[in-house]
C-alpha cells in the first residue's frame, strides 16, 4: 500500500509541471509508548524515546530531533522504507512468526509552490505566492493480541499488552469523535476527545479529527479460528466512518523552518542576479568609446 501511494505521489508531481513540489519524509514507531525514529542511527540514544514538543494546528504533534530526509525518486523512497522497517521492532509468537510489536508511521510532507508563468506561456523557475503543505501519513498499525492465543511471555507479553493500550486509546478518540460529528449535526456542543490517553493518539490527531482526508483498510480473515479479531476490526471500521471532518485547502500553511529554507533559497537567488547583473554592467561600460560626435550632435 505504502508503494502505491508513493507511486501515485510521484505521478501527480511529474503531471504537474507548473508547480514545484519537496517532498520530506519522516518514519516512526511507537513502542512500548515510547517514540523512536526509524530513520536514525539504531546505535545512538538520540534516535530512542523523542519528546512531542509542540502541537501545531497544521502539522500536529511536532517531534524533537525527528529525521526528515528528502526524497525525488521511487528509489529514495523505498530506500528509506527499507531503512526504516530493518529498525522496526519484530518478535515471534504462536501467532506470527514476524509479528510486528509497535505501530508505526511513515509521513511524507509534500510542500507546493506555483511556478511563475510569463505572459508568453512560459514557466519560470521562478516561484510565487506562500505555498501550501499537506501531510500524507500511511500508518500501520500493530493488530491487538490475546495472551491466550499468543502464548507470549516476559518482553513479548508487555509489548502486546502496551499495544493493546494504545488501540484500546484509538478507539476511544474515534468513538468520542464519532459522538461529536453527531453533536454537530444536531446543534450541540462538541464533546472532550481524549488525544492524550496515547502517543499514538496525539501523534495522529490531525489525521483523526483535524483538516484531513482519512482511509481506513481493515486486514480480517475468513478462517473460524479468526472469527473475534474480524468481528472486532469490521465494528472498527465501521466507527470511524461515522466521523465527519471539515476539509480545507493550506493556503500559505508552511511553518517557520520550510520559510526559513525559502528566504535563504531566494536570498541566494538574488545574490547571484545582482552579481550577474552588476558585472553585465560593468562590461557594457567598459566596451563604450568616447565620441565627440554625439556631443556636437547634443548641442
Amino acid at each position: 500500500m505504502m508503494v502505491l501511494c508513493i507511486r501515485d505521489i510521484l505521478e501527480w508531481t511529474k503531471k504537474n509541471t507548473k508547480v514545484k513540489y519537496t517532498l520530506r519524509v519522516s518514519y516512526l514507531e511507537v513502542y512500548n509508548e515510547e517514540i523512536n525514529d526509524l530513520l536514525g542511527d539504531p546505535g545512538s540514544n538520540n534516535s530512542k524515546n523523542l519528546k512531542i514538543v509542540s502541537e501545531d494546528a497544521t502539522r500536529g504533534a511536532v517531534i524533537g530531533n525527528l529525521v526528515e530526509e528528502i526524497a525525488q525518486t521511487s528509489q529514495d523512497f523505498n530506500e528509506i522504507l527499507k531503512r526504516g522497517e530493518s529498525s522496526r521492532s519484530y518478535a515471534s509468537t504462536e501467532m506470527n512468526n514476524e509479528s510486528s510489536r509497535s505501530h508505526t508511521i511513515y509521513r511524507v510532507a509534500i510542500e507546493s509552490h506555483d511556478y511563475l508563468v510569463h505572459e508568453d506561456g512560459t514557466v519560470s523557475h521562478e516561484t510565487i505566492g506562500a505555498g501550501k503543505i499537506s501531510y500524507l501519513n500511511l500508518v500501520d498499525l500493530a493488530g491487538s493480541e490475546r495472551q491466550k492465543s499468543t502464548k507470549a511471555e516476559g518482553k513479548t507479553l508487555k509489548e502486546g499488552a502496551n499495544i493493546n493500550k494504545s488501540l484500546l486509546a484509538l478507539g476511544a478518540v474515534i468513538n468520542k469523535l464519532g459522538e461529536q460529528s453527531n453533536k454537530k449535526l444536531k446543534g450541540g456542543k462538541a464533546a472532550f476527545v481524549p488525544y492524550r490517553d496515547s502517543k499514538l493518539t496525539r501523534i495522529l490527531k490531525q489525521s483523526l479529527g483535524g483538516n484531513t482526508l482519512t482511509s481506513v483498510i481493515c486486514a480480517v480473515s475468513p478462517a473460524p479460528m479468526h472469527r473475534e479479531e474480524t468481528v472486532s476490526s469490521l465494528k472498527f471500521g465501521q466507527l470511524c466512518k461515522s466521523i465527519k471532518n471539515s476539509v480545507k485547502s493550506n493556503d500559505g500553511a508552511v511553518d517557520d523552518k520550510t520559510l526559513l529554507r525559502q528566504y535563504r533559497n531566494q536570498i541566494t537567488e538574488l545574490k547571484a542576479l545582482l552579481e550577474a547583473t552588476t558585472s553585465g554592467m560593468h562590461a557594457s561600460i567598459n566596451d563604450q568609446r568616447w565620441d565627440p560626435s554625439v556631443l556636437y550632435a547634443c548641442m
